[in-house]
């Protein structure tokens, strides 16, 4: 079996591609819309997987699956709106080193998982990176900074919960159709009530179906190979590695692509938060 650091270090690749073309779509698209597309395509796209999948779970770890989805539904949409209306050299840092600090007081906290002295302090070196990231001139508004924050905790708290199943009964599998089913029930309930429902799906979808479609590809690679890392690491270990790595990519691709500014002190603080999260799994 690939150890699961080389699988979260390709989940971080397949993520920062399907960042940058999350982005550019975003360009023209208004964020409901494209997060309601993007959830309905991956949820039959997931189907493929049900000859692998094992449903023979309880009632419990569905309900706790079904809280999980609505928490990756609100994430969705923050997120979309985030990434269309800020700098995803910035927002991709801050997203990717945030929920560290929150996973790993949850995983502490709930999962038991213990870290030494010297990957405590890389995170918060990590965490630090992340401020003087957000003082660049062109942060986001601090609205969106409220955003990134929320986010964060949600994704921290999803994180955790999604250890826990993969840890217990919910195989691979099975934990992405059911959670791509429950969020994309979700944001048809959401999009219903606030715009357009099926109607404005499907337009979008037809609009817009090429980088959805790479979207959704590359949103089932990144997060079969996170789901299978968790399988054998703690995820206070996998998550840091996986979005760290994910930062650098972005950092320079995502950035160099949208003519973004500050990059070379962006890309020397990935660089540093790269050096931490060798030191995580070293």
């Amino acid at each position: 079996m690939i150890a699961w650091y080389y699988l979260a270090i390709l989940s971080s690749l397949f993520m920062g591609l399907s960042t940058i073309v999350e982005k550019k779509a975003l360009k023209t698209e208004h964020p409901t819309a494209y997060s309601a597309s993007f959830a309905t395509i991956i949820a039959i796209v997931s189907l493929v997987f049900i000859p692998w999948a094992k449903f023979n779970i309880s009632i419990y770890a569905v309900a706790i699956l079904y809280v999980l989805s609505l928490i990756s539904t609100s994430t969705y949409i923050l997120s979309a709106k985030v990434y269309k209306h800020s700098s995803i050299s910035v927002a991709t840092p801050i997203l990717s080193s945030l929920p560290m600090f929150f996973v790993v007081i949850l995983a502490f906290a709930f999962l038991g998982e213990k870290l030494s002295l010297v990957q405590y302090a890389s995170i918060a070196v990590l965490i630090i990176s992340t401020y003087f990231i957000l003082s660049n001139n062109d942060g986001p508004k601090r609205k969106y900074i409220v955003m990134l924050i929320l986010i964060s905790f949600l994704s921290g708290i999803g994180f955790t919960v999604t250890k826990y199943l993969l840890g217990g009964e919910v195989n691979a599998f099975a934990f992405l159709i059911l959670s791509e089913i429950f969020i994309a029930f979700n944001m048809l309930v959401y999009i219903s009530v606030k715009f357009g429902g099926v109607r404005e799906i499907a337009a979008n979808v037809k609009a817009n179906k090429v980088p959805i479609l790479a979207i959704v590809a590359l949103a089932i690679a990144y997060r079969l190979t996170f789901y299978f890392a968790l399988y054998t690491a703690p995820v206070s270990l996998a998550q840091p590695l996986r979005n760290t790595v994910n930062i650098l990519l972005i950092v320079v691709g995502g950035g160099i692509l949208f003519n973004e500014g500050g990059i070379s002190k962006k890309l020397v603080l990935a660089l540093i938060m790269v050096a931490c999260a060798y030191v995580l799994v070293a």
